[in-house]
């Protein structure tokens, strides 16, 4: 619920419904699964941002020239901080995601007698 709010408060819009797309489409069915989905997350977040730090200056300085480039650095800055927060605590969730399934397919024993 945290990153789902701070995703949009990365100032990307694509970002944020890709996520939100992605989170919803894939569960993590046991821990390993959890481990990649997780990295595979922040991996994305991490290339997000990146690409942010340069597209939004390039098209702040296409709109509004010099003043319109510092805002974009702003805005790149502020989507890097909070998109790498995001995949970190995307990273947290996809493992304890995939821990929790992992430890509940372990407690279905199979019973030793019918009741």
């Amino acid at each position: 619920a945290w990153a789902r709010g701070l995703a949009q408060l990365a100032l990307d819009v694509d970002f944020s419904h890709r996520r939100q797309q992605q989170m919803e489409f894939w569960r993590a069915a046991h821990a390993g699964q959890g481990v990649q989905q997780g990295i595979t997350r922040l991996l994305v977040a991490l290339t997000s941002a990146a690409c942010g730090l340069i597209q939004h200056p390039a098209n702040g300085y296409e709109h509004d020239g010099v003043r319109g480039m510092f805002v974009g650095i702003v805005r790149g800055m502020i989507g890097l901080v909070i998109k790498l927060i995001v995949g970190v605590l995307d990273l947290c969730g996809k493992v304890f995601e995939g821990l929790k399934n992992t430890l509940s397919k372990m407690d279905d024993k199979p019973r030793a007698r019918p009741p």
